[in-house]
């Protein structure tokens, strides 16, 4: 099982409520936030202080194992994480998601 942070489970029920959610990509998305979350500890990067920078590095990292098309769909799932973190949290101070490619 994997576990996630406040912050990661928040976002799970916000795609949930908001009817963002396919319960067969849950296992996916988990798999990609929670990496995120180990990338951003071993780091020592806090989440409020990501840069794109940060996430061009985990993406190069995360991307080695994964299919072109995997990759694609881990590239959205983030994208759509940051903006969550930006826009309904307010925990960064800009939207860094269209930066993403």
């Amino acid at each position: 099982m994997i576990l996630l942070p406040e912050i990661n489970k928040a976002y799970l029920n916000y795609l949930e409520k908001n009817g963002q959610f396919s319960y067969l990509h849950k296992k996916n998305i988990m798999r990609v936030l929670s990496a995120f979350h180990d990338y951003l500890e071993t780091s020592k990067v806090a989440l409020s202080n990501i840069k794109i920078e940060d996430i061009d590095t985990f993406l190069i990292e995360l991307n080695k194992r994964f299919s072109p098309a995997t990759q694609k769909f881990y590239l959205l799932c983030l994208g759509k994480f940051i903006k969550y973190l930006y826009s309904e949290c307010g925990i960064l101070d800009r939207d860094i998601s269209p930066l993403l490619e």
